[in-house]
């Protein structure tokens, strides 16, 4: 800035500024200072008229121990253990004797306030985090405070993900809480799975995955995991979760010769990995319609209100190909009154390459079941998973507000043919 009366009143400012700050820090000991005093005559006044309470030497210990500008370590102590032998129960003053000797070097003193702690209250969650946190802060024993966490956890398996942060807060490994917090807990396998996926941790989950019996990961949380490979871009190592999951199922997801899941809608759709996602938008209901359909038991039923221009993806799944190979998607499609020009279409589209485009013909107006929507594309070299939706536009004419019914079965996907 340059000399003259701007800079002047720029520096004047300044310290202007900095004095108030240094008034309100000032400010704020000296009422500390008083408060402390209020609190210490207040609470000294207490115990002459009742000595026998326990509290209140409880709470001078705590004034001696956090007091900013004057701490008195020893003579909190002293209030802590006047405290317990007023009360012998009173695990806060056990705890905090346990902290205060800590913070004053008398580590062996610490420790045995703790484990009378942990016997007082063996079965209270806070007072477990406390212990479990004590060891792992201010000792070398981290199998000491696994022994606690690894109760914690049992006693209050909510708790699991609060436990996990400390762990790889403390850089814990993968495999040290495998083997000890969750040695022999086949029933937390899921939510640590669950923990892992959401925080992104994907050799983690993985190496998980591959050193525990698959059947003792449910479905909720195999999902998870199929559809985090497919985010990461793991599409083999995502097949083989979505494989593990259907096992003996498999028969009634992939019809014979068809590579796409659940095309008849004869099981219930799992919204996620290599199965059917449903589609969501205001006035449009999509359902398993079991009244109406061309075989089995089910079709997925499509209902539009006729009160909006819905632009929407009703139903998508991606589907892993082998490249430099031709298909044909088919499908049949029944409606009834379907309004506007824009219709429903079935799309190909490559999920993680631009290569691939291919859309059926437009399905408007009132359809019989008695011929399939097709459409064939071709999958090039770099190139591995497709997107099959059936789709639905929004118009751009004045009459653009869709209305109707449609009911979709025996969706298809055929290789046709292998090489160029």
């Amino acid at each position: 800035m340059p000399e003259g009366p701007g800079k002047k009143t720029f520096i004047v400012l300044v310290h202007l500024i900095s004095l108030l700050v240094l008034i309100r820090l000032v400010a704020v000991a000296y009422n500390d200072i008083i408060l402390k005093k209020k609190n210490l005559q207040n609470l000294s006044l207490a115990i002459k008229i009742i000595p026998d309470d326990a509290g209140n030497y409880y709470d001078l210990g705590l004034v001696w121990q956090y007091d900013l500008f004057n701490r008195d370590l020893n003579g909190a102590i002293g209030f802590y253990r006047t405290a317990l032998r007023k009360n012998p129960l009173f695990s806060r003053a056990l705890i905090s004797l346990a902290n205060a000797y800590q913070a004053a070097g008398r580590k062996r003193e610490a420790f045995l306030a703790v484990d009378s702690y942990r016997k007082l209250t063996p079965n209270n969650t806070d007072s477990l985090w406390k212990v479990a946190v004590f060891y792992l802060v201010n000792s070398d024993r981290v199998d000491k405070a696994m022994e606690y966490f690894e109760k914690l956890i049992e006693t209050d398996p909510g708790l699991q993900t609060r436990v996990y942060d400390v762990c790889y807060q403390m850089k814990l490994s993968n495999k040290y809480i495998m083997n000890h917090l969750l040695k022999d807990k086949a029933g937390l396998y899921p939510s640590y799975l669950g923990y892992l996926i959401s925080h992104g941790k994907l050799g983690d989950a993985m190496e998980f995955y591959n050193n525990v019996s698959h059947k003792l990961i449910n479905e909720k949380a195999g999902m998870k995991l199929c559809n985090f490979l497919i985010k990461n871009k793991r599409y083999n190592d995502a097949f083989s979760v979505w494989e593990e999951m259907l096992g003996k199922l498999r028969k009634r997801y992939y019809s014979e010769g068809s590579l796409l899941s659940n095309g008849g809608f004869e099981s219930d759709i799992n919204n996620g990995c290599f199965d059917w996602v449903v589609g969501k938008a205001r006035g449009v209901k999509i359902y398993e319609d079991h009244s109406l359909h061309l075989e089995g038991r089910r079709s997925l039923g499509i209902s539009f209100s006729g009160e909006y221009n819905v632009a929407l993806d009703v139903i998508r799944q991606l589907v892993l190909l082998a490249p430099e190979n031709s298909y044909l998607l088919k499908a049949y499609v029944k409606t009834d009154g379907l309004t506007t020009t824009n219709g429903l279409f079935f799309e190909a589209r490559g999920y993680d390459c631009n290569k691939i485009y291919a859309r059926s013909d437009v399905i408007t107006g009132t359809n019989s079941w008695s011929s399939p929507v097709s459409l064939r594309f071709s999958v090039p070299p770099d190139c591995r998973v497709v997107k099959i939706s059936l789709r639905r536009q929004k118009s751009r004419k004045f009459n653009n507000k869709i209305k109707g019914n449609a009911w979709v079965d025996g969706v298809q996907l055929i290789r046709l043919k292998t090489g160029p």
